[in-house]
Formats: C-alpha cells, structure tokens, sequence
C-alpha cells in the first residue's frame, strides 16, 4: 500500500479551509453582511501558525472596552466573511473572520502566514473589502 506524504496531507487540509471558508461567506452574502463603510480597532489575544498548511489563526477582540457591543453584533452579522485587516505598517491583508459561537465578542481571523504578521497583544483595524462581502 501507497503512504500519502505531509505534503498531501496539507494540501488537502489547506482546500478544505477554503472550501469551509467560502461555504461561510456565501452564508454571510445571504444573511446581509455589514457594508465596508466602517474599521473596527481590535486586539490580538493569541495568533497561532500552522506552518505546514502556511495559514495563520488569530484569536482577537476589542481594542477597547466601550467597541465590545458592537464587535459582538459585527461578528454575528458577518460570520465567514471576507474581510481586511491593517498592520502597523499601514498595509491591508486579505482574511476571513470567523464569529466564535461560545467565545462572546471574540473573533478568529485566518490568513495566509506569508501575507502578514500578527502577535500578542498587537492591535489592528478589521474591514470588510471595498465593495462588500468578495
């Protein structure tokens, strides 16, 4: 019998992501996803890499204690959405926001891990794409 490599472990477990990825943005189209008129400051609370699928997860909520309402209610209005994220450096990254059902007012931010880098306690601005929901 043939051993499959890590290498198509990974490339199976990468198109997987997506296709979930995309499942859940088409679901954020249907239910009416915010429109990209606003940013939301937010904060890193745990960003972790898998290296062999080159994504990165990252576990955030609001930069600030009064946001904390209204990113509850933008991560339950987008959920799967494509969106855009700021680095300090002034550049937007392409990723998809996931809403935690059991973690209130949190949010997974995923990406590719050569687009960006995020750490602990980094703060950063979350969009939606101009033109919406891609």
């Amino acid at each position: 019998m043939r051993r499959i490599g890590p290498e198509i472990v990974a490339l199976a477990a990468t198109w997987v992501m997506a296709l979930n990825a995309l499942g859940a943005a088409a679901q954020a189209v249907r239910r009416g996803a915010t429109l990209p008129s606003e940013s939301l400051a937010c904060k890193v609370m745990e960003a972790k890499e898998a290296a062999a699928v080159k994504v990165t997860a990252v576990l955030f909520h609001q930069a600030g204690l009064p946001d904390r309402e209204h990113l509850g209610e933008w991560l339950r209005n987008n959920d799967g959405a494509s969106v855009e994220f700021e680095t300090s450096d002034g550049r937007w990254h392409p990723a998809t926001v996931f809403r935690l059902r059991n973690c209130f007012g949190r949010g997974l931010l995923v990406f590719a891990a050569q687009s960006a880098h995020l750490e602990e306690g980094t703060k950063f601005l979350l969009r939606l794409p101009e033109g919406g929901v891609k």
